[in-house]
């Protein structure tokens, strides 16, 4: 656009060069004539200055004008990519934030199960353990109860064997005594006796 029209102005240029020169080489005898060729020469200059300086400016103009659309259509072409890769790099961090998460809980849920396991074994080692301490109590209190039973039953037969002596031992005594109370007695029966029989004796030898 700016080439197009510095050519034209560049045209219109020449148009009015050859037209003044035109004029002056028609007019130049007169005073009149030059004077009309200066002052057309002039208004010429000027005319093509303003035309040029109004084509400039509506060039400098149209260039602002595009740079500017371009820098928008820039930075609207930016924004989108940015807010494509934005959000594309937001989806991805959704992504892998989801699977860091999926990852997380089954890990969590794998050591959850593994610690359940671990229960589930203290827990069957536990019972097994009180069910052996049970036995091993119950076999304890079974030969402590045994033992006490034989050892009261030892203790009741030698307790009943002991009184049985004892009684025996008193019985014995106690005939032994009576048996020398009678032979005393006997004795003394006869000695009396013996003496009663003496004493009849004398009475009849002295007679």
């Amino acid at each position: 656009v700016c080439t197009c029209l510095c050519m034209h102005v560049l045209v219109h240029a020449c148009t009015c060069v050859c037209t003044l020169v035109r004029v002056v080489f028609v007019c130049e005898q007169s005073c009149t004539c030059l004077c009309m060729c200066v002052l057309v020469c002039v208004c010429t200059c000027a005319y093509v200055c303003a035309y040029l300086c109004m084509h400039a400016c509506a060039c400098a103009c149209m260039y602002f004008r595009v740079r500017t659309c371009t820098c928008v259509c820039v930075l609207v072409h930016a924004c989108r990519c940015l807010c494509v890769h934005a959000r594309a790099c937001a989806c991805m961090y959704m992504l892998v934030h989801a699977c860091t998460c999926a990852c997380t809980l089954v890990h969590a849920c794998a050591r959850l199960c593994m610690c359940v396991l671990a229960c589930a074994r203290l827990c069957m080692c536990v019972l097994v353990c009180m069910r052996l301490c049970m036995c091993v109590l119950a076999f304890a209190c079974m030969h402590v109860l045994a033992c006490v039973y034989f050892h009261v039953r030892t203790c009741t037969c030698l307790c009943m064997h002991v009184h049985a002596c004892a009684c025996l031992y008193f019985h014995l005594r106690t005939c032994a005594c009576v048996c020398a109370l009678v032979h005393a007695c006997t004795c003394m029966y006869m000695l009396v006796h013996a003496c009663a029989c003496l004493c009849v004796l004398v009475h009849a030898c002295t007679c």
